[in-house]
């Protein structure tokens, strides 16, 4: 599916599948980063922004401290961006 997508011009009918590919990477556990690059190529503002939410909010039940350092040292967040990230990851429990 990844390699589909990537052959596609970004548009909101792949919103979906990029969508269902960052909740795949992020409940993996173990490709957070590809989680938030799939999440980030989301066209749609609203499902792009519900979607980066719920993958840090993974991230953060496994890594705080790395969801932390990738939202802050990220070049291609927003202002309003990064602040809604880190708020989620405050609001984020461990997982056990």
């Amino acid at each position: 599916a990844a390699a589909w997508i990537q052959q596609r011009p970004p548009g909101r009918e792949l919103d979906a599948g990029l969508a269902a590919l960052a909740a795949r990477f992020a409940g993996d556990g173990r490709r957070p980063e590809m989680a938030v690059r799939w999440a980030g190529e989301i066209v749609d503002s609203t499902l792009r922004a519900g979607t980066l939410a719920a993958v840090m909010r993974y991230w953060a039940g496994m890594d705080r401290s790395a969801a932390t350092e990738y939202v802050m040292a990220s070049p291609g967040l927003q202002p309003e961006e990064r602040t809604m990230l880190l708020n989620e990851l405050n609001r984020a429990r461990p997982a056990y």
